[in-house]
């Protein structure tokens, strides 16, 4: 896999801090919201390019559809289940 740019890792951070806190994906404005953004479009942009290089899978026009396809990962995002 590509490496993720400083931005796309603070989104893909947020993104697995979210999925763990709240047991399910997160939608665009709540990780807009946890980031500080005033819009989800960056963060839409991010999600794209962050699927782009491996790290995750999207379903377009379906809300919550963040996949996480790194394996160990998941694991951490399965931790205390």
């Amino acid at each position: 896999m590509k490496k993720l740019t400083k931005a796309q890792n603070r989104v893909y951070k947020a993104n697995l801090k979210l999925m763990y806190k709240n047991k399910r994906a997160p939608s665009l404005y709540e990780i807009s919201e946890f980031l500080g953004f005033t819009s989800s479009n960056a963060v839409q942009e991010h999600l794209i390019n962050i699927a782009k290089k491996g790290y995750i899978k999207l379903t377009p026009g379906q809300s919550r559809s963040i996949v996480i396809t790194d394996q160990t990962v998941c694991a951490y995002c399965r931790r205390g289940d």
